[in-house]
């Protein structure tokens, strides 16, 4: 082979590895699921989204397929029957935002567990807490199905007196070892409410994402 002909493969091949570098999909597509409302502090998610779009690195953010009286059956129900919204009048499926997710960020059961709690005896919580970690599991089983990269699930923080201390350290404690079962990273949730504790789980991702 001419000399001529070897030098003009190894161009091409340099240029061609200089478009493949140069158009690497590096923006992140970031979709937060949670029953949560925020309204006093900016939330762990809004954060993460904020800090993502100032560095140029956020290619979408998906933050509505929920409200307050979200249950995580309901979640299950419409990943299962692929539930569409309208963001800026363009429709979004929810399993086509699993599926383009590389950060998925889950903080569910909340309201659900506050309500049982204001309205059950402790031996009918244990009952209960057994049906949710059955439901999540179901859960964490189908986003799985559909989302292949990072997960973060945010867990259970004990907002009410030391009596329910019991009830909070049994769900976690079985939902983080669930996490490891479905390569999902557990993070311990604290005070919401607090401005402090967003920032914490915020950049328990980020260090994540950085790696």
């Amino acid at each position: 082979m001419k000399l001529k002909t070897i030098f003009t493969l190894i161009i091409i091949i340099f240029l061609v590895f200089i478009i493949y570098c140069f158009n690497l999909d590096k923006k992140i597509y970031y979709v937060n699921i949670s029953d949560l409302e925020f309204k006093k502090v900016t939330s762990y998610n809004e954060l993460l989204s904020q800090r993502l779009e100032k560095d140029n690195r956020l290619e979408k953010y998906i933050n509505n397929f929920t409200d307050k009286d979200y249950r995580v059956t309901d979640l299950i129900r419409d990943i299962e029957t692929n539930k569409t919204i309208k963001i800026k009048e363009k429709e979004q499926t929810i399993q086509n935002a699993l599926i383009k997710s590389d950060i998925l960020t889950i903080k569910m059961g909340d309201n659900e567990l506050n309500y049982k709690i204001d309205n059950s005896e402790i031996n009918e919580l244990f009952e209960y807490s057994d049906t949710l970690l059955s439901d999540l599991q179901q859960l964490f089983e189908l986003l799985r199905k559909y989302s292949k990269e990072n997960i973060y699930f945010i867990g259970y923080y004990n907002n009410h007196s030391d009596y329910y201390k019991e009830i909070y350290d049994y769900l976690n404690l079985k939902i983080e070892d669930m996490c490891e079962d479905y390569e999902i990273t557990f993070i311990e949730s604290e005070d919401l409410s607090v401005e402090a504790s967003n920032q914490k789980i915020y950049k328990t991702i980020e260090k994540s994402i950085e790696k």
